[in-house]
């Protein structure tokens, strides 16, 4: 990562035992779990601080405390994917953007690079049944 420190809501499992030799697989997954959990909106349930892993089965105190400095919950650069269909014809679009802080306090989107891909779904003739 650019600033150094690991993404916990972004980090494959590997990564994260690599952090420390108490983040076991077995803990890793449980993150990694954590995080992909849906509220009953249907949103992710992603970390929003690094003190949040407390919640997770299985991460202790002091554990928590020596890799808290190398984590961060924001990416400086995110995916973005879009998909639309009509009839035949799907397209998709993967966008990749930066975000800093904006004028007034906002924040300013940066696109670094988009990739377009066009595909034709497959059509079954009609039946003569």
């Amino acid at each position: 990562p650019a600033s150094g420190l690991i993404n916990v809501n972004t980090a494959p499992e590997e990564l994260l035992t690599a952090l420390d030799d108490e983040v076991t697989p077995q803990l890793a997954a449980a993150i990694a779990a954590h995080r992909t959990r849906r509220a009953t909106d249907g949103a992710w349930q992603h970390f929003k601080n690094v003190q949040e892993l407390s919640q997770v089965e299985g991460m202790s105190s002091q554990l928590l405390t020596r890799i808290t400095p190398r984590l961060t919950v924001v990416a400086p650069a995110f995916e973005i994917r879009v998909r639309s269909e009509t009839g035949a014809v799907v397209k998709q679009w993967l966008y990749v953007v930066t975000r800093a802080a904006g004028p007034q306090g906002g924040v300013a989107m940066t696109l670094i690079a988009q990739q377009r891909e066009v595909e034709a779904k497959a059509i079954k003739p009609p039946s003569d049944e």
